[in-house]
């Protein structure tokens, strides 16, 4: 057991949640008016005093002689660096293995860092401290996201309670018990199971709960399904959709309902760039509008860890009044799965954000908000053979070719996918089985559950011969 895990027992919970609530509200208070320029210069400061660590000097000596404007032109890091033993760990975690399952481990002034990130993001929202009663969702505590909601659920709400994913049966009664939620926090796949399962079949929100999550493109199906669960009990809910990673915890974060996809940048302990398709190397704020590459991250921590790559695929949006930059997350790069589905049996494929097809780019992002307004489950399955390909879709509502080119024709960057379908280069059936399709989203469900991943890969590409 580690210094982390035992603060937040008992009394020492109480000391630490004063501890931390004190210092966020200074932090709140200080970066309260800030915009580009007091960021930009923040980043500069932080990472000119944190290069000159003993720890940062031994694994990138380099950086000494670096500002942090000079890292649009240094490597990118695609293994990331253990943390040495003489590291002063406060507290540490498992990655879920997105990249590659490694121990990631925080220093006290590391952990402080987060914590004032996540703080401020819930300032503004609205909520701070106003949560009465949460129910926090997750898997493992050894993994990093579930004890980031963990940590973050303990220092933020009055009350709070922990249900496992992997124990959910057994303790849907406490859970029921525990009732009313005013918050939901956890991964998207996690909080999305718990409302089929749990939230359909009893009344545990309160009148207006705020569903807090993170990890995966949060898609128009996802949410609709979700307020369509807390309409049957005349619940509102409110959903913020964060982006974050298990090395440096918050990126960025929505803030206005029905923009769940505009996120605002933090970089209180996270420099972004983004790596674009002309490997390219761009400052988050420095880039066009428009801009779509890879997310690189530099860890602002006790030891520097630059221009780290993720594996995401991000898009800057806009700017808000400040100057910060606004991005969308597009999914993951490519990622090869393994998937058991009815009908077909054991299918290996790829899903991502951007997929190519037929030696078109596949945005499966417009496409999940395409098809989400005009079937409630769907599954696309895609057989690629590089000139030519098949795309059969299951739904559980009958819609027309057309009406699927309409909804496509809203996203410009959809315009060449959907003449090649048009052509038939692309050959697209879609295939109206409410029983299949409702088979296929249930052993999808249990893909997610088996592997402990937020991800709901409902388009499978499958490359051909």
């Amino acid at each position: 057991m580690n210094k982390a895990d035992l603060v937040l027992k008992g009394r020492a919970l109480m000391i630490t949640r004063f501890f931390v609530r004190r210092i966020v509200n200074r932090w709140v208070e200080k970066t309260r008016d800030w915009g580009k320029d007091e960021w930009i210069n923040y980043l500069n400061e932080e990472f000119d005093k944190l290069k000159r660590t003993k720890w940062t000097k031994r694994f990138f000596p380099e950086l000494e002689h670096m500002k942090y404007d000079d890292l649009i032109n240094y490597k990118v890091i695609r293994e990331y660096p253990s943390s040495p033993p003489d590291y002063p760990a406060f507290m540490e975690w498992k990655s879920s293995g997105t990249v590659k399952r490694k121990i990631i481990r925080f220093s006290r002034g590391d952990a402080l860092k987060m914590l004032r990130a996540a703080g401020r993001y819930l300032f503004d929202m609205g909520i701070g401290y106003s949560t009465k009663n949460a129910l926090a969702i997750y898997t493992s505590e050894e993994f990093a996201t579930s004890k980031i909601f963990l940590i973050t659920t303990e220092m933020f709400a009055k009350k709070r309670f922990l249900a496992s994913l992997l124990r959910l049966h057994e303790q849907e009664g406490e859970i029921v018990n525990h009732a009313p939620y005013d918050a939901v926090t956890g991964l998207l796949g996690f909080i999305w199971y718990v409302f089929e399962k749990i939230v359909s079949k009893h009344d545990i929100l309160s009148d207006v709960a705020n569903l807090v999550t993170t990890g995966e493109s949060l898609t128009p199906s996802v949410i609709n399904s979700l307020k369509e669960i807390a309409e049957k009990w005349g619940k509102e809910i409110k959903i913020f959709n964060g982006y974050g990673c298990a090395e440096g915890g918050l990126i960025a974060g929505s803030l206005y309902q029905g923009k769940y996809y505009e996120l605002l940048y933090y970089p209180d302990f996270v420099g972004l760039m983004i790596l674009t398709q002309e490997n390219e190397l761009v400052n988050i704020f420095d880039a066009k509008i428009g801009t779509i590459g890879e997310t690189i991250i530099t860890l602002l921590k006790d030891m520097v860890v630059p221009n780290y790559a993720l594996g995401d695929l991000i898009e800057v949006v806009g700017k808000n009044s400040k100057g910060i930059p606004i991005i969308r997350v597009l999914g993951r790069k490519a990622k090869r799965v393994r998937v058991k589905l009815p009908e077909f049996g054991e299918v290996e494929g790829l899903v991502g954000g951007i997929l190519r097809i037929a030696s078109i780019d596949f945005n499966t992002f417009a496409w999940e908000e395409a098809l989400s307004n005009l079937t409630k489950d769907y599954f696309i399955l895609v057989h690629d053979y590089r000139s030519y390909a098949k795309m059969l879709i299951y739904t559980s509502t009958p819609f027309e070719k057309e009406e699927l080119f309409k909804e496509l024709s809203k996203d410009p960057l959809q315009h060449a996918l959907a003449k090649m379908i048009e052509r038939e280069i692309i050959k697209l059936e879609i295939i109206h089985d409410p029983e299949l399709t409702s088979k296929l989203a249930l052993a999808i469900e249990q893909a997610v559950l088996e592997d402990r991943s937020p991800k709901i890969p409902r388009i499978l590409l499958v490359r051909g011969d």
